[in-house]
């Protein structure tokens, strides 16, 4: 869990805001890998919001050994878009 948090916290990087303080709360007391795992859509949204869809990839794409389970929830880069943009409000 240490090393998750981490890289979760490493991909932060640059961003700052009201949300981001509050994912950075959500994310120490995160007690499971699963807890983190349904974080990724929040930390997608925030970098792509402050930065681009693709630099949110490239972030998301380095928490993924993370999280070996990942695959059997079905959850694969395409869906991860889908709930990110859903969760921004876009169509």
């Amino acid at each position: 869990m240490p090393n998750a948090r981490a890289a979760f916290e490493a991909c932060l990087k640059g961003l700052h805001s009201d949300n981001i303080e509050e994912l950075q709360r959500s994310i120490q007391r995160s007690r499971s890998l699963r807890d983190l795992w349904h974080l990724r859509t929040w930390l997608y949204t925030e970098v792509a919001r402050a930065y681009s869809q693709a630099e949110a990839e490239l972030r998301l794409n380095r928490l993924n050994a993370h999280f070996q389970f990942g695959a059997s929830f079905g959850f694969n880069g395409q869906t991860q878009v889908a709930l990110a943009k859903s969760r921004s409000g876009e169509h």
